[in-house]
């Protein structure tokens, strides 16, 4: 992996001399061994940063040469971004069109009649300058670092080694930033200080090369027919669109010609025209060892997600762009497993993580890269800083010295801290840390990989907000409401396999024969994730579900969270989906500010108060939508979660008697008396309301109407638990 930096004419001395020299031709019977090379300390005061000057050669078998030098890295101030806000340029629409805003910050504009879309807005009388700014693509236009020029002799890792010599050019030097040469790896401190510049880094740099390695025989064809794939595309917020036809003319000059024209008239809506070759040639793609490298897969998220547009993908001498590549991916990820088949269909899904809009809260994104790899445990977070919001990133301190749980415990804080929330406990898993010494359970432990995936969008304590006063060390007290105490918990579901028999032994267990607890475990073994819940994602319907799970000629259909987990009963009949730590005893409760349920017990060691250990989050349909908290949803109404225009999730209320669909959840009533919407929302607009205070003059998403305050007065029995 290499950043692209701008190029400026060497520095040279008084006489005219170059400051950096090129080693000349060596005498075999003179030559001594290379020494090490002596890193000389950067300048922070100077925010320097050292580069390197790759020398050019005319062929690849020729003697690698390269210059380190320093050179400041300050951050220009961004150029501004001139266009309306997206909601006043909605405004402006005609009726049949829609805007969408593309993960480069473009605004994209779409014909409901016909499909296609344009960069020019559909009113030609709107003035370009309100909807096209150059600052989008390019915020910081003209710059250009200095620096000083150094010599250098450095013995170099043969992967590294084959890279350079792919990547020079054969007249002109190329000026690369390579972590494993511009970063003293000895020094830990310039370690750990340069370590939150990465971000900067890699943001600054006017392109990523991703080098996946030496070329095969068939790596050209791969990488064209992704790119010829990806071309076709925009990838918005929120979905994929067709490409408007300028940027396809603009394109196809760049593709052999059997390739153009076989995608010539593609469109999103028909399978990718690809052969059994060029599927196997994509697959040979995805198999390089870049897409899962053990020692630096974690940074790699960081890299390519702060990459520009201008980023490349490179394997041997061939290079498409990062972007077309990626919406490859994301298109075929979204494709029928037997059109791509099970191998290819598999590295996809691997690979889609990458392609992954990036939130900026640390805790998600370590969730999205779960499957990541690192040589340093305390790189399961450092190497994430760039993608974090500058905000979150700060409150890290990235030392490497002290405990990794610290830095987990950190990132806890943090976030607590910024958002008011306490989701990371949505990420606890008693498996994978109940037994380390000085590990809070509270604190996820993002070292080990966890078998279970999390639950998503299930809104159980709607959005509220944390308590902000309740870390003390290594102890968290939270608000919640106890919902149960578990009875029954069952055999742990394999991670593979069938799982026919597994839930022939849940039925027996929860059901004992019952028709409707056998339809309520259906609807729980889908874990929300169904047609009528998430509309906007292909899920099977709960009626697919059923049928699956009755008939004796396929297996049943479960969502993946199932796997690894436990089903559990509790209470009064109450049924749900656990991890495997639970057991009979165990506390069933909502936290404020915590999307699923959790699993806690009581702390046996601790004589002084009542205090709790996180087991992990629990999935219980009729705890979603904030039922804990606000009780059942009144009939005909049935929750959904959709995307809002940013691609965030949003929950919607629809009234099955009528189809109408408001955005407002009719449970909460109206607003306490000291706060006001801090805009007008008409119920069925999809957005995220967002709220303001008369008195504070506090602007907040947090809904005044569930606070503890608020919630005692409906009646609501919250109880205070310290975590340790």
């Amino acid at each position: 992996m290499s950043a692209h930096l701008p190029f400026r004419e060497r520095p040279r001395s008084a006489d005219g001399d170059d400051l950096a020299y090129r080693r000349p031709p060596p005498n075999p019977a003179q030559e001594e061994p290379f020494q090490p090379y002596e890193y000389q300390p950067l300048d922070e005061k100077a925010q320097e940063i050292r580069l390197l000057r790759l020398l050019p050669a005319e062929n690849l078998d020729d003697e690698i040469e390269i210059e380190i030098f320093h050179a400041p890295l300050i951050e220009p101030e961004r150029a501004p971004d001139t266009r309306l806000e997206f909601e006043e340029l909605e405004k402006t629409l005609p009726q049949d069109w829609e805007l969408h805003k593309t993960r480069d910050g473009r605004y994209l504009f779409y014909s409901k009649d016909s499909g296609k879309t344009q960069w020019t807005h559909p009113n030609p009388e709107i003035d370009q300058e309100m909807y096209d700014c150059d600052a989008v693509l390019d915020p910081f236009p003209n710059f250009q670092p200095a620096y000083e020029g150094k010599i250098t002799t450095l013995d170099l890792r043969p992967n590294l080694a084959v890279a350079l010599k792919h990547l020079r050019q054969a007249t002109s030097p190329r000026v690369l930033w390579i972590d494993a040469i511009c970063i003293d790896q000895v020094k830990v401190f310039e370690r750990n200080h340069e370590v939150k510049r990465m971000g900067n880094i890699y943001k600054l740099a006017r392109r990523v090369v991703v080098w996946l390695g030496p070329a095969s025989e068939s790596s050209p064809r791969g990488l064209e027919m992704l790119a010829a794939l990806g071309e076709g595309m925009i990838q918005t917020s929120a979905r994929i669109l067709n490409a408007p036809l300028s940027d396809k003319k603009n394109y196809s000059g760049s593709l052999p010609g059997d390739v153009q024209k076989r995608f010539e008239y593609f469109s999103i809506s028909q399978r990718a025209p690809y052969n059994v070759e060029d599927y196997q040639a994509i697959s040979g793609i995805l198999s390089q060892s870049w897409w899962d490298r053990l020692c630096e897969y974690a940074w790699i998220w960081q890299e390519i997600h702060l990459a520009s547009s201008r980023s490349l993908v490179q394997c041997g001498s061939s290079f498409r762009l990062w972007k077309d590549i990626r919406s490859a991916i994301v298109f075929l990820d979204n494709s029928e497993q037997d059109e791509l088949g099970t191998t290819l269909a598999d590295l996809v899904q691997r690979k889609s993580t990458l392609t992954s809009r990036s939130s900026g809260y640390l805790v998600h994104i370590l969730e999205m890269t779960r499957f990541a790899k690192y040589a340093n445990p305390h790189d399961r977070v450092f190497a994430l800083l760039g993608l974090a919001s500058p905000k979150n990133a700060a409150l890290i301190d990235t030392d490497y010295s002290q405990p990794v749980f610290e830095t987990f415990q950190n990132v806890c804080s943090a976030h607590l801290q910024l958002f008011g929330s306490v989701e990371f406990l949505s990420h606890c898993d008693w498996s994978t840390h109940g037994q380390n010494p000085g590990h809070p359970s509270w604190t996820p432990n993002w070292s080990t990989w966890c078998p279970v995936n999390v639950f998503y969008f299930q809104a159980a304590a709607g959005l509220s907000r944390s308590r902000m006063d309740g870390l003390d060390g290594s102890r968290l007290t939270v608000d919640g409401v106890l919902c149960g105490v578990v009875d029954k918990v069952s055999i742990e579901a394999s991670s593979q396999g069938q799982l026919r028999e597994t839930l022939r032994i849940w039925e027996e267990l929860v059901a004992k024969n019952d028709p409707e607890r056998t339809e309520k475990l259906i609807e729980t073994l889908s874990c929300g994730e169904n047609n009528e819940t998430l509309p906007w994602d292909q899920y099977p319907s709960i009626e697919q579900y059923r049928k699956a799970y009755y008939s004796n000629d396929q297996e049943p259909i479960v969502s993946d969270r199932v796997r690894g987990r436990s089903v559990f009963t509790y209470g009064n009949g109450g049924m749900g989906i656990c991890c495997p730590g639970a057991k009979a005893g165990d506390l069933l409760v909502v936290i404020l500010g915590c999307d699923s349920p959790l699993i806690l017990r009581r702390h046996s060691s601790d004589n002084e108060q009542s205090t709790y250990v996180v087991i992990g989050p629990a999935f219980v349909s009729s705890l979603n939508y904030s039922g804990a908290l606000l009780g059942p949803l009144p009939r005909p109404l049935e929750a959904f979660y959709t995307l809002d225009w940013e691609g965030d999730g949003i929950a919607g209320f629809r009234d099955l008697k009528n189809n109408t669909v408001v955005y407002d959840d009719p449970r909460l009533g109206p607003l306490p008396d000291e706060w006001a919407y801090r805009k007008d929302y008409r119920p069925d607009q999809k957005e995220w309301r967002s709220f303001w205070n008369k008195k504070t003059g506090e602007v907040t998403y947090f809904d005044p109407r569930l606070t503890p305050e608020e919630l005692r007065k409906r009646g609501v029995k919250l109880e205070e638990y310290v975590l340790v």
